[in-house]
């Protein structure tokens, strides 16, 4: 059995990076092959005023329901991740090449510059010295990176034996380093919505109201509240019909909010509200990939400041959804009108087949 050593962010307790994880993972074992994450925590810590605050934010966290979604995102973890012995040092991660075959960079922001001196090259594999190097649906995360990077960028991924993105803006960034890039889609999407909702078991029938969920991203408040808005125009409209769930906010924004605000949700948590809402707004990319997985009624409601927008604008333009997205300075409403799934399920069909074919060919590298 072939062995793959895979980098990606998986000690955090975002969603759609554990998520995502797990899926690349379950695709790559469905080919015959042993596949583990490198057991390397990188941390990017904030400086100055942001470290002081973010400090003062951690602690408060600490008594509204955060530690057991950190305890939830954990026990995700150890059951449903397969890790490497831990990596504390360079002499662990040159011993690596004598256990696996191929090294992968995984998917996600794993190229993105911030985490490039906190993951000490991690991420473009340049531990690797004999052994092959493939990416899966990895992404930079931005549209725009230094000179100094780019060049930094070339000179690793140069020594990769296949290359593949998840955005096409990606694959223009390594096609200014003269790479050639394939485009793939979101490990989330290479396994059906069956298998999600085995993973985390089937909703409860019957057992409370419906509901719009709000996966929006902490620190975005102007974006949040516009979305809160929407929300609840939408309660409003149901006359009283509906309830509103918020995922992923800050904690301490829900003390005093008339709607429900869920901290101690885990990954397999994340999924089942989701799955149950009656429609989903989010400004997340995971949030949108799960929305379409499940076949929600969703809009992906963006700020047009935003630099990391085009992962999201990329995934709906390929499935022709881009009705579902509705940018804040435009002061667009929401309405409740059905999804068009008939035409993006070929579409979608059409790219994970061709992703599963690239995972196909990689592991015979």
């Amino acid at each position: 059995m072939r062995r793959i050593a895979i980098v990606s962010r998986t000690h955090g307790s975002n969603y759609g990076a554990n998520l995502q994880a797990y899926a690349l993972q379950r695709c790559l074992e469905k080919e015959g092959v042993e596949a583990r994450y490198v057991d390397f925590v990188v941390d990017v810590k904030p400086r100055g005023l942001r470290s002081l605050l973010s400090w003062g934010y951690r602690f408060v966290r600490l008594f509204l329901g955060y530690p057991a979604r950190a305890a939830r995102t954990k026990a995700f973890g150890r059951r449903h991740l397969h890790f490497t012995p831990p990596v504390h040092t360079e002499k662990d991660l040159a011993e690596m090449e004598n256990e696996y075959e191929i090294f992968m960079a995984g998917s996600d922001q794993i190229w993105n510059p911030r985490y490039y001196e906190a993951s000490h090259g991690l991420y473009l594999l340049t531990f690797v010295r004999e052994k092959v190097r493939v990416s899966y649906g990895s992404s930079f995360g931005v549209t725009e990176v230094s000179p100094a990077y780019l060049e930094t960028v070339r000179c690793a991924l140069g020594k990769f034996a296949r290359l593949s993105v998840r955005e096409e803006s990606a694959r223009e960034l390594l096609g200014r380093c003269g790479l050639k890039a394939d485009l793939v889609i979101d490990p989330t999407f290479l396994l059906p919505a069956a298998e999600w909702r085995r993973l985390y078991g089937a909703p409860s029938a019957g057992g409370g109201r419906p509901y719009v969920c709000c996966y929006v991203m902490p620190g975005a408040d102007r974006l949040n509240r516009y979305i809160l808005e929407q929300a609840r125009q939408l309660c409003d409209a149901s006359h009283g019909r509906l309830d509103v769930v918020v995922l992923g906010e800050k904690e301490y924004k829900g003390l005093f909010s008339p709607f429900r605000y869920v901290r101690d949700a885990g990954p397999l948590e994340f999924l089942r509200i989701v799955d149950g809402a009656e429609t989903v707004l989010t400004s997340s990319f995971h949030g949108t990939c799960f929305s379409v997985i499940f076949r929600k009624n969703f809009y992906s409601i963006l700020s047009r400041e935003n630099k990391f927008n085009t992962r999201i604008e990329d995934l709906l333009a390929s499935a022709r959804l881009d009705a579902r997205l509705l940018y804040m300075e435009d002061g667009a409403a929401v309405r409740p009108a059905p999804v068009d799934y008939e035409t993006a399920a070929p579409l979608l069909e059409g790219r994970i087949a061709a992703s599963k074919g690239f995972i196909k060919e990689i592991t015979f590298l």
